[in-house]
This record gives C-alpha cells, sequence and structure tokens, in this order.
C-alpha cells in the first residue's frame, strides 16, 4: 500500500469513504426532510450541521435555495469555516431551528446525553443511522468501522423518546440502509414561545 492508501485508511470517522456515492444521497435526503419542515415561510432559519465534514449538506441546501444560516461544526474542522465541535462536551453556542447529525451516533457512546442535550438545543433534529436489519454489518465490521452503536429502527425510536424526540418523518436511502429521521423536541413542543425567547 502506497503512502497516500495509509494515509487514508487512517482517517477517523471513515472520511476516507466521503467521496462515496451514498454521501452525497443522504445529504441530499436529509436536504428534503428540512425542507419539509414547517419552518417560517420567507424567515432566514439557522441550521447546525454537526460532523459537517465537507458540507455536502450545505451544498444540498442551496442547490434547493434554502433560506438558512448554516453553520458548521466538526470534531476534525475540514475548513477554516468550520467550528470545531466535540459532541460528547461542547455545547452549541445557540439555540437553533435545525441540528443535523449526518452520519455522526454510531461513533457516540453515550448516544442518550447527546440526545438529552440536543432536545434542549433546537426544537428539530434530523438525524442519520445505519439500521440494525440484517447481518450485513458483522461485529467484525462495525469494530473496523469504529462504531459503538447500531440500532434497529425501533430501538433508535424508543432512544429518542426517552430523551425528549419524538420521530415524526423518516426516509430511507436508497440502497434501504440508512434511515434519516426527523425528530421534534418535546420541551420545544411544550414550552411555550416566550419562554424560549
Amino acid at each position: 500500500m502506497d503512502k497516500i492508501g495509509r494515509t487514508a485508511a487512517r482517517l477517523p470517522f471513515n472520511c476516507s469513504d466521503q467521496t462515496n456515492p451514498t454521501w452525497r444521497e443522504r445529504a441530499e435526503l436529509c436536504a428534503e426532510l428540512v425542507q419539509s419542515l414547517a419552518l417560517s415561510p420567507g424567515r432566514v432559519f439557522s441550521l447546525a450541521d454537526i460532523g459537517c465534514g465537507d458540507r455536502k449538506l450545505r451544498d444540498a441546501l442551496r442547490h434547493r435555495g434554502l433560506n438558512c444560516r448554516y453553520d458548521g461544526y466538526d470534531l476534525l474542522p475540514q475548513s477554516p469555516e468550520i467550528t470545531r465541535f466535540d459532541l460528547r462536551s461542547d455545547v452549541l453556542p445557540r439555540i437553533y431551528d435545525v441540528v443535523v447529525l449526518l452520519g455522526v451516533i454510531e461513533y457516540l457512546e453515550k448516544v442518550e446525553t447527546v440526545f438529552a442535550a440536543l432536545a434542549a438545543q433546537a426544537p428539530w433534529l434530523v438525524l442519520s443511522h445505519v439500521i440494525r436489519q440484517d447481518d450485513h454489518y458483522t461485529a467484525a465490521r462495525r469494530a473496523e468501522l469504529g462504531w459503538r452503536n447500531h440500532f434497529t429502527e425501533a430501538e433508535l425510536a424508543r432512544t429518542l423518546e426517552g430523551n425528549g424526540l419524538a420521530v415524526v418523518r423518516r426516509g430511507l436511502t436508497s440502497d434501504r440502509r440508512t434511515l434519516l429521521a426527523v425528530c421534534r423536541s418535546l420541551r420545544f413542543a411544550e414550552e411555550p414561545a416566550e419562554a424560549r425567547a
């Protein structure tokens, strides 16, 4: 293996795979789901893309003409415009209309804590997860990928609901392996608007 191949193989969070067309498909499906949200028409909405990588979602949102203030966050920023952010310990600097986690929760050890924190930071959460539905991802393959979580769709829904997030819409990538879930924060749904101002 040449030096470039060895370097690519060592990239954390499987970033060496980010040119895979399925990553772009996931971003496009996410943008479609964000567009379907009941966000105030004509108003610029705010979106935090946590684990944004090379910002495929930003491009997909722009392609759809969505009027949003996009902020990219990542543990390993790939450009100066991306804010370094560790989801395990950092808190977003403000409340966002939408928070997005694409290709992130597979790597989290304390996913319940993260979900509970995000339920207090945005009324909407859109996330992806490669769902467990067959033996495609063996224990050895998950270890190779560095995954800590591999939920079934039902397990993921229960974990979200147990931490203040209700799944209201879903989509699947064309290979039917990656679920995208739109979640409504129960905290924001129950609080009067003036309490959040």
